[in-house]
């Protein structure tokens, strides 16, 4: 008795594995995108410094420009101390090469980065005082750039990965309708091609004096991929 119900039970599974292979299916592929949406834009600004004698000649002339800056841009109505980290200072030597490629010693380059830090939301004339103070200081203005940290980005890759697979549904649907059949279950996601923003746009500014003060917005930025989903397609 055991030994015909163990043939029976094989049975099943052959007969369960041929259907499985038998199974009909569609794939189709989804479009998904999410908006991120920042809260903050910074803009970068990077003092530079040199000195043909002594590093610490061009680390001290440094050292004052930067306070200079500091101290103007904690002068803006809006802006708080807080609001402004300081880098750390890097002082290199600079060579020159002639045409047989030798080197010799040019100066000393010291170059130190200021970050300012805004909320997003009615950010644009703030910014823009900023930027101007940048520039009138001789700074090398990068930016603005909305601020995107990985936890939103990770947020919105998830939420256009559910938008790729519902558009996907829908499309399997209409497929399978007109073929006269109706859409199973969900069996297999496959990756496809995702296009992620960047955690800060960069836009590099040259360092020339600006007349009146500009004004820039941060806007939020999407995230796009596509996603092959695969059906199980009922007759």
């Amino acid at each position: 008795m055991k030994r015909i119900s163990a043939i029976l039970v094989i049975g099943m599974l052959v007969a369960s594995t041929a259907f499985a292979l038998e199974r009909n299916t569609i794939t189709v592929e989804g479009r998904g995108k999410a908006r991120i949406t920042p809260r903050q834009g910074q803009i970068y600004m990077a003092i530079q410094s040199s000195d043909a004698g002594s590093a610490l000649a061009s680390s001290s002339a440094n050292a004052a420009a930067v306070l200079q800056l500091k101290t103007k841009l904690e002068s803006i109505p809006g802006i708080a101390t807080r609001q402004i980290r300081l880098g750390t200072a890097s002082t290199t030597p600079r060579y020159r090469y002639d045409d047989a490629g030798n080197a010799s010693f040019e100066k000393w380059v010291t170059e130190q980065q200021v970050t300012v830090t805004v909320k997003a939301k009615g950010a644009s004339n703030l910014l823009g005082l900023v930027y101007q103070a940048g520039t009138e200081h001789s700074a090398m203005v990068n930016g603005p750039s909305p601020v995107i940290t990985p936890k939103m980005q990770e947020n919105a890759l998830q939420r256009a990965e559910l938008s790729a697979i519902s558009n996907a549904k829908l499309r399997a649907q209409k497929i399978a309708k007109r073929a006269g059949a109706t859409l199973g279950s969900l069996l297999e996601i496959q990756a496809g091609g995702d296009s992620m923003p960047q955690p800060y746009r960069a836009r590099a500014m040259a360092a020339e004096a600006v007349q009146a003060v500009p004004e820039f917005t941060i806007s939020g930025q999407d995230v796009n991929l596509t996603r092959s989903v695969v059906f199980e397609l009922l007759k």
